[in-house]
């Protein structure tokens, strides 16, 4: 080979390589020719090629540069291929702030590489190998300071310029850049997962709805009519469970079973002494638990919140006014509990936001030695937990209320481990080794375990002479491809799922119960913003201000979450479309979360 031969091979791959790196680092996530279109392709190219300039220019070295580049991207992809396995979408930015979350669970999850990451990864390492025979000489270019200072100025300036361009709806358009409607992955997919991150920045930030104004939300709020005439001796003790991952896939499709996975609580919605029951609508599904909580216990909605955010890492960072607060006002003892880690979620720090006086995590339930079903602390353990906590009660004369968040049917649902018993299978199922079908016995079997949990703990409660209100509601359901085999038997690809299945993914079973008579109600649809005003209303607990606007809001709204709306009507939109009929709400959300004092 001539030297100029030589030269000009060493130079190709430095122009090729970054585009290479995209491509190869890419394919490891999903193949982009199926649904990136040219110009998002070209988009992502320009991107790399600046990103691998700016390390040329900075370490004046192109091998040690695109070798960076090479190891970074692959590096990402492949914490995104996983991620996208573990809960059906990518890495997002608020995710940076979940790290310590993700890596509390990590181990409960098989990383058994898919075949398209192994293929990616050996694309990868050839290109490794190419760029290592590159000789490309660049020292000359940037012998001097100030020309390493003006590339390295002009490299930032685009990519800080193309950064924020993703942030403006108009550029997007311009580059054809695709935005996903229903799921975040559709995002990613169709734009490659660092143009689908980078856009997803926007989200970071609440901008003030419009023509908000705190003193006018302030005066709203105040001139509402609180009052109460009733003694907090005649309050009922109020117990909570956000169990995760419940729900009941019967919403999603048809099957049939071996045996009832949720016999008691089907059996409270078909009629039920003392009980009020339907389905929850939900903002999350596969993860993101504490949206679900923040909704229920603040009576805000993550429709008016940056997608996909977690709004107990972003935006709960001082005390608000939120349930636990009001009920301690009203002479509660107010618990929070979470059979896992308190750093989960950052719930350590959440809960006495919240106004919560005693919190309790894993190291307080191992000290009662609970009973453990696969990893986790079962949900039998948590409810004698919250049995004991309610006997032994600070104040033997002042209500509780007890919230907590349980751990059991946590993901992944894979495997056969020994300290479970897989009871539940679906009919049409015969092959009990396949991966998914078992997957899918596991997660039922859970289901059944907890609804044996709730009904014990209801049973229990009969014979006591506190009069006690119980509610259960699943967090989120699992993610489509945990029930892949109940859409197979519905002719149904859990991957192309239309508009309605996709919203039937949100909705989960909720349950208000007492050991003493309240009004049956069932066939409820509404969703976590409103169901703590369905307590108070069985419990008797008057509303306060905030809640008395959210009955307002419901009476045209009674559906409202970070992925549609049911207005009057009966009518499902999305929340795109129904904002600005909802920006009253917005504004009073706002002031709350952002603007008001918290009430002492």
């Amino acid at each position: 080979m001539t030297k100029n031969i030589r030269k000009a091979v060493d130079w190709l791959i430095l122009i090729l390589a970054p585009a290479l790196i995209f491509y190869a680092t890419q394919f490891i996530i999903f193949n982009i020719t199926d649904t990136v279109k040219l110009r998002m392709q070209a988009a992502n190219v320009i991107f790399y090629e600046l990103i691998a300039w700016l390390l040329i220019a900075i370490t004046r070295k192109v091998r040690l540069s695109l070798i960076i580049e090479l190891v970074f991207f692959w590096f990402v992809a492949m914490a995104d291929a996983y991620v996208f396995i573990f809960r059906d979408s990518y890495i997002q930015p608020w995710d940076i702030l979940s790290f310590g979350t993700a890596m509390s669970v990590a181990n409960n999850f098989s990383y058994t590489p898919a075949p398209r990451m192994i293929a990616g990864s050996l694309m990868c390492a050839a290109l490794f190998g190419v760029i290592c025979f590159c000789k490309a000489d660049v020292e000359k270019i940037f012998k001097t300071l100030k020309v390493r200072l003006l590339v390295s100025a002009l490299c930032i300036a685009c990519l800080t310029a193309f950064t924020v361009g993703l942030q403006s709806d108009e550029f997007c358009k311009k580059i054809g850049f695709h935005e996903g409607k229903f799921r975040l992955y559709v995002t990613t997919q169709y734009n490659g997962y660092l143009m689908g991150f980078l856009n997803k920045i926007k989200y970071l930030s609440v901008a003030k709805p419009e023509g908000y104004s705190a003193s006018a939300e302030k005066e709203i709020l105040e001139s509402v009519n609180v009052s109460s005439e009733t003694s907090s001796e005649d309050y009922p003790d109020i117990v909570v469970v956000m169990n995760e991952a419940f729900s009941d896939p019967a919403v999603d499709a048809d099957f049939s079973t071996n045996v009832d996975y949720m016999p008691f609580i089907h059996s409270l919605q078909n009629g039920g002494e003392n009980a009020v029951t339907g389905y929850v609508n939900v903002s999350v599904n596969g993860g993101n638990t504490p949206n679900s909580e923040f909704e229920f216990l603040t009576g805000h909605t993550m429709a008016f919140l940056p997608e996909s955010s977690i709004a107990y890492q972003t935006y709960v960072n001082k005390d608000i006014n939120a349930m636990p607060r009001y009920l301690k006002s009203l002479g509660y003892q107010t618990i929070g509990m979470h059979d896992y880690e308190a750093s989960g979620w950052n719930r350590e720090y959440v809960y006495p936001r919240l106004g919560f006086d005693e919190t309790h995590f894993d190291e307080y339930f191992y000290q009662f030695n609970p009973t453990i079903v696969r990893d986790y602390i079962s949900d039998a353990s948590l409810f004698d937990q919250i049995g004991y906590e309610l006997d032994n009660r600070e104040d033997a004369d002042a209500p509780v209320f007890s919230f907590s968040v349980s751990m059991q049917n946590h993901s992944a649902y894979d495997g056969d481990p020994e300290n479970f018993e897989r009871t539940v299978f679906v009919d049409g199922l015969d092959d009990i080794e396949d991966k998914y079908v078992k997957r899918l016995s596991n997660y039922l079997s859970l289901v059944k375990l907890s609804d044996e949990a709730l009904q014990d703990f209801t049973e229990k409660l009969k014979d006591s002479d506190r009069k006690t209100i119980v509610v259960m509601f699943g967090d989120h359901q699992p993610t489509a491809s945990v029930l892949r085999k109940i859409y197979e038997l519905n002719g149904k690809n859990y991957k192309e799922l239309d508009e309605t299945d996709t919203n039937n993914l949100y909705r989960v079973p909720f349950i208000i119960w007492a050991n003493y008579d309240i009004e049956e109600r069932s066939g409820i649809e509404t969703s976590l913003n409103y169901l703590g005003n369905y307590v108070f209303d069985a419990a008797g607990v008057p509303l306060n201000s905030y809640q008395h606007m959210l009955t307002t809001f419901e009476k045209d709204y009674p559906v409202v979450s970070a992925i549609r709306t049911i207005n009057s009507k009966g009518e499902s939109n999305s929340i795109k479309d129904s904002v600005s009929y909802l920006n009253e709400y917005q504004k009073l959300q706002y002031y709350e979360l952002f603007d008001a004092k918290c009430d002492q």
